[in-house]
């Protein structure tokens, strides 16, 4: 029997995960009563959800307005983004932020090197972010936290490397040259460094929006936590969205399983005495503000992109 396409394989790992998400979420249903669940959500401030997915809004956007930034309109950069993100919450690693080199009119080096400046640059501020909400609170990081800030520091390294060394990338180009693999992986790493290298006059815009995107994660926590008469501080939101975010990157366990909330959960109970009827009420509206927020800018852009 033939194997099943690389892409078949792909949708159903993602809906067998996705049912994973849904039972779960059904026994929390089942574990905490509909009525105790029901009161939670009676109980939730109105202004602060309705602020909280308008940060949801401006967060997504910044970020979808500097892929233009960067890629310029001659790469539909926030088409790419949308793209990127999309897919990116629906498999597992978050793979599919690739996804917009699977279309070949995309498959060159700028939106490559892009794509992984972008992911470095996410993962290291998630990380500093993560680590200084766990030192205010208090949390001994462990093995785990120093394994996390040497993959940061190498991966911010091999960044800044490509953009400012040009002299080693010449000297393995005439040594290996004529070797075929060899060859073309320094092929590669070239033609990387040169698309790194024009990013150097755009680092400051980058930076500055990577920062606010950020920054609007933790402040939608906060403002989710505070509708339910919770008041939370940054550290905590940064810890919290950071734990989220590293249990999302493991390829079993991805968003849609209901796993980076757990984790988010606990830090949230734990350390901001929030009961977990209420985390799971307020969670699943995070859940559902966050994937409607995506799906209807992705939805305003593709009508507008139409005109």
């Amino acid at each position: 029997m033939s194997e099943a396409p690389p892409e078949k394989k792909r949708t159903w790992w993602t809906l067998l995960l996705s049912l994973v998400g849904a039972c779960f979420f059904g026994f929390l249903i089942y574990h905490f009563g509909v009525e105790a669940l029901w009161e939670a959500l009676k109980g939730a401030a109105p202004l602060p959800l309705l602020w909280c997915g308008l940060i949801l809004i401006l967060g997504l956007w910044v970020r979808a307005w500097k892929w233009r930034y960067v890629l310029d309109t001659a790469q539909q950069g926030m088409g790419l983004f949308f793209v990127a993100k999309l897919a990116g919450s629906l498999t597992p690693g978050r793979a599919g932020e690739f996804a917009p080199l699977l279309n070949k009119a995309n498959r060159n080096t700028a939106v490559l090197t892009w794509i992984l400046a972008d992911r470095i640059l996410e993962i290291w501020s998630t990380l500093a972010i993560g680590l200084w909400g766990a030192w205010y609170l208090g949390i001994a990081p462990g093995l785990w936290g120093v394994g996390l800030v040497a993959g940061g520091v190498v991966g911010t390294l091999v960044l800044m490397l490509l953009v400012w060394r040009q002299d080693w990338v010449v000297r393995l180009e005439m040594k290996w040259q004529d070797i075929r693999i060899l060859g073309w992986l320094v092929n590669v790493l070239s033609a990387l460094h040169q698309e790194v290298r024009t990013l150097r006059a755009k680092t400051v815009p980058i930076l500055l929006t990577t920062a606010f995107a950020k920054w609007t994660d933790l402040f939608a926590v906060v403002l989710l936590c505070k509708a339910f008469g919770f008041d939370i501080t940054h550290a905590l939101a940064g810890a919290a969205r950071c734990a989220h975010a590293l249990v999302s990157a493991v390829p079993i366990t991805p968003d849609v399983t209901g796993a980076p909330y757990v984790a988010q959960a606990v830090l949230l109970h734990e350390y901001g005495a929030m009961s977990y009827e209420i985390l799971t009420v307020a969670l699943a509206l995070e859940a559902v503000m966050v994937y409607g927020v995506l799906y209807g800018s992705f939805t305003v852009y593709f009508l507008m992109s139409k005109r």
